[in-house]
């Protein structure tokens, strides 16, 4: 990269309470941001909002391999990834679900975080970043939960397991692990959790992504982070 050329980053779900920080604290901290959602009414009021900056968007999604294949080909060469994708999940005790609709979730949750993998950790250049955003709810179980808890535990699993793997490869891999409720969907989703700023998210990751001498695989954002 020649001298004064801005740092590149992928920001998937870019339009989403944790994708907003994410998209923010990488453009304050001077990366040129390409903001990627599968909604491009979404994608147009988050460029309205950064005015000015270097944010470039692009509408796509995860659903196939394809999908994700053609992402990684539009985004071009870039010095990180950021993926902060999640599913919704609506509750219910394990002993009212039917396997298919725990199944279902769990599918729609690691489907997508798979294909993303599959797509860009091979692909990205040495010394890039491939940083995936995951919740707090795979250690934190609570009764209705469970099924949240189950697909974030295995979201950790799948990046630990691709860190391994392509351990010497050149590519960091890593997992931001929240362990509050963000500020937005989350506050409503955990009520009574400690509240973390969507900017503090984002901002913990850009220090994750500029500092890759940090230890470990899966790093995290504490219950107490949102506090003053």
């Amino acid at each position: 990269m020649s001298a004064g050329t801005a740092r590149r980053v992928l920001v998937i779900g870019a339009t989403g309470d944790v994708g907003n920080g994410v998209t923010a604290a990488f453009l304050e901290a001077g990366w040129s941001v390409v903001a990627s959602s599968r909604r491009e009414d979404s994608l147009d009021a988050l460029a309205s909002r950064h005015e000015g900056a270097s944010l470039d968007t692009i509408k796509g999604d995860l659903d196939t391999e394809k999908d994700a294949n053609a992402l990684a080909a539009a985004a071009g060469e870039l010095d990180a990834v950021v993926v902060t994708i999640s599913l919704p999940w609506d509750g219910g005790m394990l002993t009212d679900l039917t396997f298919e609709s725990l199944n279902d979730h769990l599918t729609g949750y690691l489907r997508p975080h798979t294909n993303a993998a599959k797509a860009f950790i091979p692909t990205l250049k040495e010394g890039a970043t491939y940083l995936a955003v995951g919740g707090g709810t795979a250690d934190f179980i609570t009764p209705g939960n469970s099924g949240m808890s189950m697909a974030q535990a295995a979201q950790r699993v799948l990046t630990v397991a691709w860190s391994r793997e392509r351990k010497g490869k050149g590519v960091v891999i890593r997992e931001l692990m929240i362990q509050a409720a963000v500020e937005g969907y989350g506050e409503a989703l955990m009520p009574g959790a400690d509240v973390v700023k969507q900017i503090d998210v984002g901002r913990r990751a850009v220090e994750i992504v500029e500092h890759p001498e940090l230890k470990g695989t899966v790093l995290t954002i504490p219950p107490r982070a949102g506090e003053a």
